[in-house]
């Protein structure tokens, strides 16, 4: 959601909807995690998700994320 109005960018489902007991975005807001109450994680890739809804004209008005892959000290499975 865009804080200034309320907006919704988009909505997330996961592929085995279960309920959720924790919520947090990676310090650079690309990756959002969710833990589960089945005591899974669910994590997903905002960055990947936007770069295929640009390309489908349908990313919504934000400035890009920055491009990890344009650093080699970037680990992808990292939340820091």
């Amino acid at each position: 959601m865009d804080p200034a109005t309320g907006a919704e960018f988009a909505t997330l489902e996961a592929p085995y909807p279960q309920g959720l007991s924790w919520l947090s975005f990676s310090p650079d807001g690309t990756r959002l995690a969710a833990a589960a109450e089945t005591k899974q994680i669910q994590l997903w890739d905002l960055r990947w998700i936007r770069r295929q809804l640009a390309a489908m004209n349908l990313d919504w008005e934000s400035p890009p994320y920055y491009d990890p892959e344009n650093s080699p000290a970037a680990d992808p499975l990292s939340l820091n």
